[in-house]
């Protein structure tokens, strides 16, 4: 079986393909996305639930932008199905033309191998945050604050 972050790398690799199925494929079906990019572009809190929801996320996410690649710099494996990951988005708007280049924070809960819950957060406290609305432990935020990661 393959390991909680590899699972999400694969992920990431199948969205930066341009795999919709593949990427799709790697989603639990009752699976949660909330996009942080979404969210700072028009305010909302972007949620997006089960295939349906990513179809259509990746449907407005195509249309919004020419190109929308995440590179993941850290991916780590907190055990019990959490992955904290770091890295950067770039993208450029389809009609603006704006450029997006910023660091990037997502928390992923795995289930069955899964993806089953993700969120995307432009600093690393939030992404914290959301560790911990996850249930991660204290000591384990407590080491990724110091160490970096």
């Amino acid at each position: 079986m393959v390991g909680a972050a590899e699972r999400v790398l694969e992920g990431m690799a199948l969205w930066n393909a341009g795999d919709r199925e593949g990427w799709l494929a790697t989603w639990h079906e009752d699976c949660e996305w909330v996009s942080a990019v979404t969210s700072s572009i028009d305010g909302s809190r972007a949620v997006y639930s089960g295939h349906d929801g990513l179809t259509r996320f990746w449907q407005d996410n195509h249309e919004a932008w020419e190109r929308f690649e995440v590179e993941a710099t850290n991916a780590d494996d907190l055990g019990h199905g959490l992955v904290l990951m770091s890295g950067r988005v770039q993208a450029r708007g389809r009609r603006s033309g704006l450029e997006l280049d910023s660091p990037l924070h997502f928390v992923w809960r795995l289930s069955e191998g899964q993806i089953l819950r993700a969120s995307a957060h432009l600093d690393r406290e939030a992404a914290l945050k959301a560790l911990r609305a996850e249930g991660a432990a204290e000591d384990i935020i407590g080491a990724i604050r110091d160490g970096g990661s």
